[in-house]
């Protein structure tokens, strides 16, 4: 848990942080609406993360891919589907983020 017993991203918090319009996005809500067609590197986590709680999702407002270069351990160049949200949990020890499941890609 974090602070005070509740998880980083706030128990009244809003759940939706900033657009990603970059490759190297700040993590700092549990949602993040992609407007960038770039293929994503680095998911950089909150500062505690140590305190982060549950998963993080990537809404694709954009066709926008991801590479396992950086700290995404997920299959690289797949192309997503816009207006799917997809899922990630962070593995502090690996220092990787995880797909919850397979995404599903466009065709």
């Amino acid at each position: 848990m974090g602070l005070r017993g509740y998880p980083p991203f706030g128990p009244f918090g809003n759940l939706v942080g900033a657009d990603v319009s970059s490759v190297t996005p700040n993590v700092t809500s549990p949602v993040h609406h992609v407007i960038t067609t770039a293929e994503l590197t680095t998911l950089t986590p909150p500062h505690a993360i140590e305190n982060v709680f549950g998963p993080t999702y990537l809404v694709a407002d954009s066709l926008f891919k991801w590479t396992s270069s950086g700290n995404i351990a997920a299959p690289p160049g797949t192309t997503l589907i816009v207006s799917h949200a997809y899922g990630f949990i962070y593995d502090k020890a690996k220092g990787k983020w995880y797909p919850l499941g397979l995404p599903a890609v466009a065709s």
